[in-house]
């Protein structure tokens, strides 16, 4: 996968998750990608602190702290 590439999916998560809190195979399923692909671009997000655990330790969320309110 290009990195070029990579960045479009990884806003597309980012967009999935928009509407709220979603596991990975909901994230997955929105999106078009694989399950391990939606774990690995989560898991760099995460890394990134774009996107966080939620409550429920299931599913994942934007992180709030880098969310901007318009």
């Amino acid at each position: 996968m290009s990195s070029v590439q990579s960045v479009a999916r990884a806003f597309e998560v980012l967009g999935t998750l928009g509407d709220g809190p979603l596991g990975v195979s909901a994230i997955a399923g929105r999106t078009g990608l694989a399950k391990s692909t939606a774990q690995r671009l989560l898991g760099a997000l995460a890394a990134a602190q774009a996107v966080e655990r939620a409550e429920d330790r299931k599913s994942t969320r934007l992180n709030s702290s880098h969310v901007a309110l318009s």
